[in-house]
């Protein structure tokens, strides 16, 4: 090895860490710029052109002791944003995977999962909940007796927490869409 390659390969290794260390800061704005623009993306999906005003519903009591067991933790969270119209209803939730936020809207019809979209993703693992494979699971699914999924929901290996944050919205979401009928 010659004197001119360790040095490349010196300047390499320094090179390298700034480079990824850039990317990571680049992903995370592209991501952030995404998020508005994946919501409105979704609500046209589910309304066409003709997009509902957004509303907040107030969470009642009932609705925060039963979503507080849904979560099995404390609710951060004192009311929802949604869209409605005719038996669509888009609700808008966020739950934390393992130590941030997962932002995901539920397009739901007549009580069941129509469609789920993972609007804002940020943890640093666990990002597979984000893609088409996993989230077409959620399809056709709605709530059954004691606040459960009418079917099954497969894991990520590497991924479970962001999974059970996935698994824990969805509940939300149909438990309130029920309420709210």
């Amino acid at each position: 090895m010659g004197a001119s390659t360790t040095l490349v390969r010196q300047s390499m290794d320094k090179i390298l860490p700034i480079v990824g260390l850039v990317m990571l800061i680049l992903m995370g704005a592209v991501q952030a710029k995404e998020s508005p623009r994946a919501q409105a993306v979704f609500l046209a999906q589910a309304f066409g052109k003709d997009i509902p005003s957004a509303q907040s519903k107030v969470l009642s009591g009932a609705d925060r002791e039963n979503i507080k067991a849904i979560l099995q933790h404390s609710l951060s969270f004192q009311r929802v944003r949604l869209w409605q119209r005719a038996g669509v209803t888009v609700w808008l939730l966020e739950e934390v995977g393992k130590h941030k936020p997962i932002t995901a809207a539920f397009w739901l019809e007549n009580g069941v999962i129509k469609k789920v979209k993972v609007l804002a993703f940020r943890e640093s693992r666990g990002w597979e909940v984000k893609y088409p494979y996993f989230l077409k699971q959620f399809r056709g699914l709605s709530l059954v007796e004691n606040n459960a999924l009418s079917g099954t929901v497969d894991g990520i290996s590497g991924a479970t927490l962001s999974v059970r944050a996935m698994k824990k919205m969805a509940l939300i979401a149909l438990y309130l869409n029920q309420q709210s009928n």
